[in-house]
């Protein structure tokens, strides 16, 4: 095959030469400066300023096209500044960590440099959590002790309460977050062993919790309340046992576990890939497996009983997170109340921000 040499000159041409052939350089399109826009990285699901994040912006030349990226990182607190920017122009700044963009937003440069004033890094102010109450899981005491001080309290341990709050989608929507601690009234609300439930109240109570999460609810549970994602979302996760028996999973013993975080963002976030998790009750419910749209938070080597012999399951999730429409589920198979020391309660605080968007 023969090559046809073309003049490097004449390929400049084609790219930058005038309908007269003068000579024209590509470069005298491209802006250039020396001007800078600082600010400060925050990733409001966490409320903290973050470290490495990959701050950028794309200069365009005259004819629209981009032709340079500036890009930065954040330093331990969360501050960048990009340099090297034109003058009198406009600017897309993206704030970006691992795979997760925190924010975007434009700015307009004048003819000198400029600092941004730092973004609102603290939970939103419409921020508004409900707590449904049972008999195993003080929940009360862990929002308190993370700072949540205010949160209404639904009683679980009446049906009439309870059915009257979980069936009106009017009622949930007033949250951003429903804690299910687990211990409250399921018979006849969440499941109906029996037939009992010649109402339909069942039906309606699961109906409006997926209703209320597929607008942007948070459903966040743990421990024995385990049912209300498993009849809500059965195809979010698997438990042990025969899933459309009520309690069925509830075969876990009481143990220590050292757990893998296996979320990137909570590994940013406690600076840790592993954490001690403990099991204070004689029996728990166990998940094998999430559903195709789930992820897992946290996973470990799970001991479970049936009759008199014991066994494990290897890397069983321990806490998994589904996202519904808008909103979300999370659900971990451990007490929060029962973990509120050391890394474990910076674990639990960091996923609450982080699942609900405080």
């Amino acid at each position: 095959m023969r090559y046809l040499a073309i003049p490097f000159a004449v390929l400049l041409c084609a790219a930058g030469c005038s309908s007269e052939n003068n000579f024209q350089s590509v470069n005298e399109k491209n802006k250039v400066g020396d001007l800078a826009i600082s600010g400060r990285a925050c990733d409001a699901g966490f409320d903290t300023w973050v470290d490495g994040a990959n701050v950028y912006t794309h200069l365009i030349d005259y004819s629209g096209r981009i032709y340079k990226t500036v890009e930065t990182m954040s330093d331990t607190d969360g501050y960048w500044s990009l340099s090297g920017l034109p003058p009198e122009d406009e600017y897309t700044v993206y704030v970006q960590h691992g795979t997760t963009l925190l924010s975007s937003f434009t700015v307009t440069l004048g003819i000198d440099s400029i600092t941004l004033d730092d973004p609102a890094c603290s939970p939103p102010d419409d921020f508004k959590a409900a707590v449904v109450t049972g008999d195993y899981d003080k929940f009360g005491k862990v929002l308190k002790q993370l700072g949540i001080d205010e949160y209404d309290i639904i009683n679980g341990k009446t049906g009439s309460s309870l059915v009257q709050f979980l069936s009106s989608e009017v009622a949930l929507r007033q949250y951003s977050v429903i804690f299910f601690p687990g211990g409250h009234l399921e018979e006849d609300i969440i499941y109906d062993t029996d037939g009992s439930d010649e109402e339909g109240i069942v039906p309606q109570v699961l109906d409006s919790l997926r209703n209320y999460v597929d607008a942007g609810g948070v459903i966040y549970a743990s421990d024995w309340s385990y049912d209300v994602i498993e009849r809500g979302w059965p195809e979010a996760v698997d438990f042990l046992g025969d899933d459309t028996i009520p309690d069925d999973a509830q075969l876990g013993i009481e143990a220590e576990v050292t757990a893998s975080i296996e979320d990137s963002n909570l590994q940013t976030a406690l600076i840790m890939e592993e954490i001690d998790i403990s099991f204070d009750l004689d029996s728990w419910p166990v998940m094998e497996d999430i559903g195709e749209d789930s992820y897992v938070y946290l996973s470990a080597d799970i001991p479970y009983r049936e009759g008199m012999e014991t066994f494990e399951i290897s890397n069983a999730p321990i806490m998994i997170g589904a996202d519904y429409g808008e909103g979300k589920i999370v659900y971990s198979s451990w007490r929060q109340h029962s973990n509120l020391t050391g890394d474990a309660k910076e674990l639990i605080d960091a996923t609450i921000k982080m699942t609900t968007n405080r």
